[in-house]
């Protein structure tokens, strides 16, 4: 009887040291992360990162002012060159600047010429954003743009721009080296390329847009939805992106999506492929990592999501690249970010943004994204620059760009397409 007792008492023993394993493996206890790995399949948490700032948006374009005229890049690799090449001039330039004075549209316009570089983005930038990612502080004031010109004036290297919170064009001296942008100038190559000015062909753009005049070939791509509502499960790699124990979440189906539930945080994969993520406490969601005293910064804040946001794509087994469309920050402390999703350098047109990061307190409290898989599908020349400007006659202030654009096959097809401009008038 006695040995029935101790084989009960030690069995019980076994079980309850199981079970307490378990329980402290799945809570995610730090040293155990690895054998949480190998036993039960749960991804380790990735070690933490420090976030460094970085260009979160895509440069529209690009051109550099040479003495034989204008140069673009025909590609994607050779825009990737390009801006390597300019980078070093345009960081000294933009984390030297001077005092700042406001300019006329002529006045402005006669710095686009050699030697120059010219840099456009797809969305309006405080001047801050453009300095923290450039390695400097950020400065006092807030000058917001959408381009600006680094020339020379006066023997000395100057930065220009339209101020779009100001409504006036802008200029200020910088520290950088006049001989490094003018050799940087003078290495291009031939020209391919005139700014809207300079043509009257091309009335209908923004007078300092530039424009590419060769032909270019895009890439065309199908794109397949990463449906995960389809399958009926989330893999665990992804949840775990999303920061959910699948031992711990509830699942359950609602109107063809599938929803997992771990307290506060709530995961849904919806029918047509979207992710949204949300958390009901503003001391759960997913850490970007930032110390308290860079919970506002709005460089590391972007940093954060769109590592996160990389992570989760290929997590997903999706593709692009995000790019900022617009960050914001409201009375309460929270931080809107909306991205677009980029291929070959090329933005997907979408009536919403491609993602949605909310964060509170340096961590994201609302995610929606919708992870696609691309395949290249074949080629497509491009619609030439004059072509499309003639086709625009009567419209003024415009700007020319290439974005994918789905067509009736579900096809995404590199197309030439016009927005409003954000310059002023003198």
């Amino acid at each position: 009887m006695r040995e029935r007792v101790k084989s009960a008492v030690l069995a019980l023993l076994f079980v309850l040291m199981l079970v307490l394993l378990f329980v402290s493996l799945t809570l995610g206890v730090e040293s155990d992360e690895g054998l949480l790995a190998r036993v039960f399949g749960v991804p380790a948490a990735a070690d933490e990162t420090e976030l460094q700032p970085r260009i979160a948006a895509e440069i529209r374009v690009l051109a550099i002012c040479t003495p034989d005229g204008v140069h673009m890049p025909e590609s994607s690799e050779e825009k990737t060159e390009m801006l390597s090449a300019v980078s070093a001039v345009y960081s000294e330039a933009v984390g030297s600047l001077g005092e700042v004075t406001a300019i006329t549209r002529r006045q402005y316009l006669a710095l686009i010429d050699t030697p120059a570089v010219y840099l456009g983005f797809d969305t309006e930038l405080p001047f801050s954003l453009l300095r923290t990612w450039v390695g400097y502080d950020a400065v006092e004031y807030e000058s917001r743009l959408r381009s600006l010109v680094v020339s020379v004036a006066d023997g000395n290297v100057v930065i220009a721009w339209y101020d779009t919170a100001a409504e006036e064009y802008r200029m200020a001296p910088t520290a950088a080296a006049t001989e490094q942008l003018e050799q940087l100038c003078t290495d291009r190559g031939e020209a391919n390329a005139v700014f809207a000015f300079q043509d009257s062909a091309f009335s209908a753009l923004r007078e300092d847009e530039p424009v590419l005049l060769s032909l270019i070939t895009g890439t065309i791509y199908s794109m397949q939805p990463a449906n995960f509502a389809q399958s009926g499960e989330v893999p665990r790699e992804l949840l775990a992106g999303f920061d959910i124990n699948p031992y711990l979440a509830r699942v359950y189906e609602e109107s063809g999506d599938v929803v997992y539930v771990e307290g506060y945080n709530v995961l849904r994969a919806g029918a047509q492929g979207e992710l949204v993520y949300t958390s009901g406490s503003e001391d759960q969601g997913i850490s970007l990592g930032l110390p308290d005293s860079q919970q506002e910064n709005w460089s590391l804040l972007l940093e954060g999501a769109r590592v996160l946001l990389s992570e989760l794509s290929a997590q997903a087994g999706a593709g692009g690249v995000y790019s900022l469309r617009e960050i914001s920050t409201d009375e309460s402390g929270e931080t809107t970010i909306l991205f677009d999703l980029l291929l070959d350098g090329w933005p997907i047109l979408t009536e919403r943004p491609a993602a949605h990061v909310t964060v509170q307190n340096g961590r994201v409290t609302y995610l929606r994204m919708e992870p696609h898989r691309f395949e290249a599908a074949g080629e497509q020349t491009i619609l030439p620059a004059r072509q499309a400007a003639a086709a625009l006659q009567g419209e003024s202030n415009l700007c020319l760009s290439v974005r994918y654009v789905q067509n009736e096959e579900g096809l995404l097809v590199p197309t030439l397409c016009s927005s409003e401009g954000q310059n002023g008038v003198e």
